[in-house]
């Protein structure tokens, strides 16, 4: 699990993600101006934040970059 925490792809990939959770779950305030446009911007930003992390996934491992990410979570199982 160190092995893990020392590369910087994990760091990357959960960094994304979790922005991606910030703008899918957050709302704007009642009282703000343009509500749903706010609304809905976050959650399109989101959702591209949440594609954008899966294709990093796939990319780095496709190309071996976070084997021991993989393992670890093989391991678990």
């Amino acid at each position: 699990m160190g092995k893990v925490m020392k590369n910087w792809r994990y760091w990357l990939l959960a960094a994304v993600a979790t922005a991606a959770a910030a703008l899918l779950v957050g709302t704007p305030g009642d009282n703000a101006p343009g509500y749903w446009r706010m609304l809905v911007c976050s959650r399109l930003a989101g959702a591209a934040l949440a594609y954008a992390d899966v294709r990093l996934f796939v990319w780095f491992a496709r190309r071996r970059k976070i084997d021991d990410l993989l393992e670890c979570a093989r391991e678990s199982d």
